[in-house]
């Protein structure tokens, strides 16, 4: 009886948590859904403006010896 319960109340959880992510499913004979905004589209979209930025805004660093380095000083061009 117990099992019972907590299936229903994994069911109303999951019943309630679906129309939040966009997972409906659609009864027959209805007419489509408007548009709607999706937290999954937020995210993709979030993730992509991310790597984009760091992709193309961030500063190129170079990895150089300390020898290097040390030439750069006496030169004087650092």
């Amino acid at each position: 009886m117990a099992s019972n319960a907590n299936k229903d109340q994994q069911n109303n959880f999951f019943d309630k948590l679906r129309p939040l992510l966009g997972l409906q499913e659609r009864q027959k004979n209805t007419l489509p859904p408007k548009a709607r905004f999706s937290i999954w589209y937020f995210l993709i979209a979030i993730l992509l403006f991310t790597y984009l930025q760091q992709y193309f805004l961030s500063a190129k660093v170079e990895t150089i010896p300390y020898s290097q380095f040390k030439h750069y000083i006496t030169e004087g061009t650092i």
